[in-house]
């Protein structure tokens, strides 16, 4: 009770926007997400920029993803990708740890990802919304997982709006072992590198036969997580697999 009056008594301070630096009532204004969130055509389940009316990408057609849609909010790109890290590294600092880092940033993020008319839809029509699990010791060292911050943000009470029925659980989906880190690898060694890295709470197990799962993540790049993860989910008898991340690192930096 005592933390969340101080929270609501925070939120109604001014503060200044992470982007601009200009002063609001939010850590990004209304401006920038205007400026740096506009919406793009993307690929149905990798996400990446498409042009024309094509709904999949080429590498999509040619290797059907095991996901059923991958939707993102913006490419990993300025501003976002220096306000991902300051909600994964510098976080732990300002909040203490396990208590889960700045909530302006996630709910911010999650607020952009819920201008998306699927994303909305999607998180409508599932049953549990499951964060991507970090590695045990990646967690213990951050003290905090910056996917489970931005699904609680996502289904966050919405003034007007009615809640969505997905319950947003942490006990289902597993990380089986830590993975080298997926930076500077490319698509075919990032998949390698995540096999069998996720696996379903053996007793939990029946809770996902035929439901609608929603998988969580700060950031993709080729999917390789989230297909590892949807691939673990599938193989316990879920009926469908949506996963959202708030960005997506472009194909040239991927």
């Amino acid at each position: 009770m005592f933390t969340r009056l101080i929270a609501q008594a925070a939120s109604a301070l001014p503060s200044q926007c992470a982007v601009c630096r200009g002063w609001g009532r939010e850590r990004l204004c209304a401006q920038c997400v205007e400026r740096f969130a506009a919406p793009v055509a993307r690929c149905l389940t990798c996400a990446s920029p498409l042009t024309g009316a094509a709904e999949r990408c080429g590498a999509c057609l040619q290797h059907p993803s095991v996901l059923d849609a991958c939707y993102v909010a913006v490419d990993y790109d300025y501003p976002w990708d220096s306000l991902l890290a300051q909600l994964k590294f510098d976080s732990a600092a300002h909040a203490g740890g396990v208590s889960g880092g700045d909530p302006s940033l996630a709910r911010c993020m999650a607020a952009i990802m819920r201008q998306r008319s699927a994303i909305v839809q999607a998180l409508a029509q599932a049953d549990w919304v499951l964060p991507v699990p970090l590695a045990a010791p990646r967690l213990a060292q951050r003290g905090f997982n910056q996917a489970h911050q931005i699904a609680r943000q996502l289904l966050a009470p919405q003034s007007g709006a009615s809640s969505p029925r997905a319950q947003l659980r942490t006990d289902l989906l597993l990380r089986t072992r830590d993975t080298a880190p997926q930076v500077g690898l490319g698509r075919a060694e990032r998949q390698r590198n995540m096999l069998h890295a996720f696996a379903l709470e053996p007793a939990r197990r029946a809770e996902v036969k035929d439901s609608h799962v929603v998988l969580v993540d700060d950031v993709t790049t080729t999917t390789s997580t989230l297909c590892a993860a949807a691939a673990a989910l599938r193989s316990a008898g879920a009926r469908q697999v949506v996963a959202l991340a708030f960005a997506r690192t472009p194909a040239a930096a991927a």
